[in-house]
């Protein structure tokens, strides 16, 4: 099987000790850091369903997923998922079209 169709999931803890399962939806690097994009696997059907931007930090030698630092970090990340999606939506097209 395909590994690019194989759902990847994580628990996260955030700092009230509530669990979340998340489902990874994409990673990219950025400026030397490491960003996933994520839904929560509960809300995933809801209307309310939000991207979650997380990166991933190395504290005491453990790595640990972390909201940006500030708005513009977010931003940035965000958009860079969005500029991949996008292009990938455009490469998917083009091999449709050459098909054809």
């Amino acid at each position: 099987m395909d590994d690019a169709f194989e759902a990847n999931y994580v628990t996260i803890t955030d700092e009230d000790g509530e669990e979340f399962e998340m489902e990874i939806l994409d990673e990219i690097e950025l400026d030397g850091e490491i960003y996933y994009a994520m839904v929560d696997v509960e809300a995933k059907d809801d209307e309310t369903e939000e991207v979650v931007i997380l990166k991933v930090s190395v504290e005491d030698g453990e790595e640990m997923l972390v909201t940006p630092e500030d708005d513009d970090e977010a931003e940035r990340a965000f958009e860079a998922f969005m500029n991949r999606l996008y292009e990938d939506e455009e490469e998917a097209a083009d091999d449709e079209a050459e098909g054809e």
